[in-house]
């Protein structure tokens, strides 16, 4: 049997082999499933982070052209406000995030912070 955690302790039965099946057919099937959920589970976050990089990057010009010069700090705590469905990364993702910004040329470090590239 194959199961998929579908909340914490709570499971979802996505495939059940025969009765025919031996032991060691049932044990690789369930090592297989066990590897590559833990392969999605990795790839996930980063993934996550990447398809949604152009919102987020939008949100960080609309922040810092509203509200002016910002650490990364402050901006990550503002995501965690006003992306829907939440903002599941960290102060230090913002940061990549926003050095890739500024080597786009899109931002400029100022100070501790950082603000809207003019020009």
């Amino acid at each position: 049997m194959v199961l998929k955690e579908t909340a914490t302790d709570a499971y979802t039965v996505l495939e059940t082999l025969s009765s025919k099946t031996t032991e060691k057919e049932a044990a690789a099937a369930a090592e297989a499933a066990e590897q590559s959920a833990g392969v999605s589970a990795i790839k996930t976050h980063d993934d996550l982070l990447e398809q949604n990089k152009e919102l987020y990057e939008q949100m960080i010009l609309s922040m810092l052209t509203n509200g002016g010069i910002m650490d990364g700090k402050k901006v990550t705590m503002m995501l965690k406000f006003v992306v829907p469905g939440g903002f599941p990364f960290g102060e230090d993702e913002v940061g990549t995030l926003m050095r890739g910004m500024v080597e786009a040329e899109k931002l400029d470090v100022v100070g501790g912070g950082f603000a809207v590239r003019k020009g």
